[in-house]
């Protein structure tokens, strides 16, 4: 059975902080995103979903009105065994733009860029689950990320779980 979804939401959120004495953590944020998540079923057993968003955040601290504009894009293959587990494939592209920046040396929020790196980053991963048996369960992790042109960083992990 064929199955077509998404969700769409918009955000607005105000995130402040002062505190005494000056910290980096200060900030007075406004930020408004849309994120759109589409998904698509030909048969039973398999998933394809594409997702984008923007994001406007400005940082109204000081009355400087640095601002970051995002905008990833993604995509998702998910093959499930019924029953037993599934294996998921997804890759994602985000870039940061800063803008209004004064000083570039200064130390920005991390919630500034939602922790994003400025620049273009891409992120994958593999993961697969599967029960072996009723008391035995397989995980298979795989990350990997390019952040901003840095040197790519992998990391996998293998988990087998028995219970008793």
């Amino acid at each position: 059975m064929q199955e077509i979804g998404n969700q769409t939401d918009f955000i607005n959120k105000t995130d402040q902080v002062s505190a005494f004495p000056t910290t980096t953590r200060e900030r007075d944020l406004v930020s408004n995103a849309l994120l759109s998540d589409f998904s698509y079923k030909p048969a039973l057993n398999w998933e394809v979903g594409f997702n984008f968003g923007v994001t406007e955040i400005v940082n109204r601290f000081g009355g400087t009105n640095a601002t970051a504009n995002i905008n990833e894009e993604g995509l998702r293959i998910i093959q499930s065994f019924p029953g037993v587990g599934q294996l998921r494939a997804e890759v994602n592209r985000e870039e940061v733009v800063l803008v209004n920046i004064k000083d570039p040396t200064l130390s920005l929020p991390y919630e500034f860029t939602e922790g994003k790196v400025t620049g273009q980053s891409y992120l994958w991963q593999l993961i697969f689950d599967y029960r072996i048996t009723s008391n035995l369960q397989l995980s298979i992790n795989y990350n990997g990320r390019n952040e901003g042109g840095r040197t790519p960083v992998h990391f996998a992990r293998m988990e087998a779980k028995a219970f008793f």
